[in-house]
């Protein structure tokens, strides 16, 4: 056989196959645009209900509107006074850190003078200290032992001392 023998043979039925798929693809099409319907359906009822039940908030809503409005009013002013006074604060802060940096400034300046008065103060400490341990070990040097020496230097201080 020939192609076109065997295309007149098969034509028929791709005919047939053709006209199901059309139908199948009918079927599926109504399907679908009846559930569309049945869904646009549910919208409708859904906004109905809602617009049924926001419409009585949204007359409220106006009178509680005019009823704020004089509240409003009375907060304007009390806002700019609230700014005014955190803007006073400000400025006080700004005046404290200053006066704040003049402390730190001060007490540093008396910590250094503490230091060089304590300095001062120390030097003839030592100094006499230093010429008492020089004079202790001349004496300890010209007789007797280290502990007899000492004991010539210890003087008894207080209540409780007792004498040697």
């Amino acid at each position: 056989m020939d192609s076109a023998a065997i295309a007149n043979a098969i034509w028929p039925w791709a005919k047939l196959v053709l006209v199901l798929v059309a139908v199948i693809a009918l079927i599926v099409l109504i399907v679908v645009l009846v559930r569309a319907a049945k869904t646009m359906k549910d919208v409708n009822e859904l906004a109905s209900n809602a617009n049924k039940q926001v419409t009585p908030m949204l007359e409220n809503v106006g009178a509680i509107v005019e009823d704020v409005k004089p509240v409003v009013t009375k907060v304007d002013p009390l806002m700019e006074r609230v700014g005014l006074t955190v803007d006073t604060v400000n400025l006080e802060l700004l005046r404290v850190d200053g006066i704040l940096e003049d402390v730190e400034q001060v007490t540093d300046m008396a910590g250094n003078a503490a230091n060089a008065v304590s300095t001062i103060t120390a030097a003839p400490t030592e100094a006499a200290s230093a010429l008492i341990d020089k004079a202790r070990s001349a004496i300890s040097g010209m007789g007797g032992t280290e502990g007899e020496s000492r004991k010539k230097f210890v003087y008894p201080v207080g209540k409780g001392a007792k004498s040697e």
